[in-house]
């Protein structure tokens, strides 16, 4: 290792201790804010915390090459194991462009938002050259905040990733670690009128520490084996006084018998242990084991496989079937899946969905069978569609409704049996380089066993995005999120429809020169302080403007 790159090395290090440093020591009551995942470059909508998350989507069938400037992701195993997908409908991987060694954002909102980003990393090297030992290593750190006119409405959004790179003959290895800091106030009351609710302290603040290491073989090997992996464990901590950790064993391998034929298997381990109040300890514990068959022809691939193992619930064994077939070769592809599967719900995946939950909820894991089809395509060079439909049966599904006593906290319940029937489009269009179009709309209908309405649920969601290059130099941006009403009760218990949303927010970005940049956002241009969480409304119009710095 050159004198170059130990400085850097050592340099990332040290700048990863200040900054978690300096913002243990802030004061609190700027660190309120969403745990949110971050997994591109900062975009802040600062209504977005409030955002939709719904059921998951049927796998695609297509293969996205993903977008890969400046971006540090951290993401949890889902399931066991993800078959390669056969035939993708996207262009061509194009060689990758030196990434630069240093990226830095700041920038500032009419609402009191600074916001920070910085990327750090050794450079985009060859992932791979035989007899070689090539390495990558970087650092990651966005903070962004906001307080608003109303009364405790605040929040604090910081987040830091350090991760490297390693790649011999045998085997690559990938080890990261990680920690982010947010927090929030439980602000949904009225000071005037819930003179009680006020006088509380209605600080929290989530710390999160997450480390763990991927690995896998590089590249073919003369037996045609593949292997990849991931140990993680993580630890999540509140002002409230609950703490839990959930370390996370993934390991997929996969043997080629021919070019026609594969065999895969995933194995899976995801331990919970939720501490509350001192006393009250809860865990939860899946065992997956997912074993698949993989055939392909020249115009279509099936995947036969199963996931069994056990969960708090006791024993699963579910269905894992894929099917696709190109009708008019890549403008018309059908496909169709039966799935199953066990989902994890613990502290860290309820309190990221609603960040207003009161301590001592319980976790339970849900098991999910989905059963669906499609078509999608690529007609034209620049043009591609997807259309889909899904039914679901969710068992132990969450929802979350407000508590009595407290009403601007809320409590998880869960449906034993919710069925959801899924409709999903969407169209993307791409204009060389100058344009980018892309619209997507999901339709659902739910039925529930045991609630009497599917609480904060919308039975549409839409969105739209627009990417305009004016000039070279000169990129606009429009984007319009959409979604409707949703089922609440009030605090007589009564039931009510919060009302929908349409968002619209708009920016620019011009480039002076290779390295500087100026960028501005206005976002919520209805200025509709929408509810997202009954009790909560959202903030209004609200901008941000800024530079960007690329070395």
């Amino acid at each position: 290792m050159t004198a170059g790159m130990k400085q850097i090395k050592w340099s990332l290090i040290f700048l990863f201790m200040a900054m978690t440093g300096l913002l243990q020591a802030q004061d609190e009551e700027q660190l309120p804010g969403q745990n949110l995942t971050v997994i591109s470059e900062i975009r802040p909508v600062l209504q977005e915390a409030e955002k939709v998350r719904l059921s998951p989507a049927l796998p695609r069938v297509e293969h996205t090459e993903p977008d890969l400037e400046y971006i540090f992701e951290e993401k949890q195993i889902e399931v066991a194991y993800e078959a390669p997908e056969v035939r993708p409908l996207a262009v061509k991987a194009e060689a990758l462009e030196p990434l630069p060694h240093a990226f830095v954002k700041v920038g500032f909102g009419n609402v009191t938002t600074p916001m920070a980003e910085v990327y750090l990393n050794s450079g985009r090297k060859q992932k791979y050259r035989k007899g070689k030992t090539n390495s990558n290593y970087g650092a990651a750190f966005k903070y962004i905040s906001q307080k608003s006119a109303r009364a405790e409405q605040l929040y604090s959004d910081f987040r830091s990733r350090l991760f490297a790179d390693f790649y011999t003959d045998a085997a690559y290895f990938s080890p990261y670690i990680g920690y982010s800091r947010d927090g929030n106030r439980f602000y949904g009351y009225d000071p005037a009128t819930d003179t009680v609710l006020a006088a509380l302290d209605n600080k929290q603040v989530f710390n999160y520490y997450y480390g763990g290491l991927k690995f896998g073989n590089p590249e073919e090997n003369d037996a045609k084996i593949d292997f990849d992996g991931e140990l993680r464990m993580a630890a999540l901590s509140d002002y409230l006084g609950q703490s839990e950790i959930n370390p996370v064993l993934g390991l997929k391998g996969s043997k080629e018998l021919d070019n026609s034929h594969r065999i895969n298997a995933g194995l899976r381990l995801d331990y919970s242990r939720l501490t509350a109040f001192d006393t009250l300890v809860q865990t939860q514990l899946i065992f997956g084991f997912h074993p698949s068959y993989l055939i392909r022809g020249d115009v279509w691939f099936a995947e036969l496989g199963l996931r069994t193992g056990s969960d708090d619930h006791g024993f699963f064994l579910y269905p894992d079937l894929r099917f696709e077939r190109q009708l008019m070769e890549e403008s018309l592809v059908f496909s169709a899946a039966i799935r199953g599967q066990s989902l994890k719900n613990n502290f860290k995946t309820l309190s990221d969905e609603n960040p207003y939950l009161q301590a001592g909820q319980t976790i339970t894991s849900s098991r999910n069978l989905e059963v669906g089809a499609g078509l999608s395509g690529v007609p034209f060079r620049n043009f591609s569609y997807r259309v889909e439909g899904s039914y679901t049966n969710r068992r132990f599904m969450p929802y979350f409704m407000n508590d009595t006593l407290l009403p601007n906290r809320f409590n998880v319940i869960y449906d034993t049996a919710t069925s959801i029937v899924k409709l999903h489009a969407e169209l993307g269009y791409e204009l060389s380089k100058k344009m980018h179009f892309l619209a997507s709309g999901d339709f659902y209908k739910y039925s529930t066993s045991e609630q009497f309405k599917p609480w904060y649920k919308p039975s549409m969601k839409f969105s739209l995005l627009l990417q305009y290059y004016v000039i070279e130099s000169l990129r606009i941006e429009a984007s319009v999120n959409a979604f409707s009403k949703m089922w609440a009760r009030d605090d007589a218990r009564a039931v009510i429809r919060l009302p929908g949303l349409v968002d619209i927010n708009l920016g620019a970005d011009y480039k002076i020169n290779e390295s500087f940049h100026i960028f501005v956002h206005v976002n919520n241009l209805s200025s509709v302080k929408y509810q997202r969480w009954y009790r909560y409304p959202g903030y209004g119009i609200n901008g941000v403007g800024g530079i960007k710095m690329i070395f």
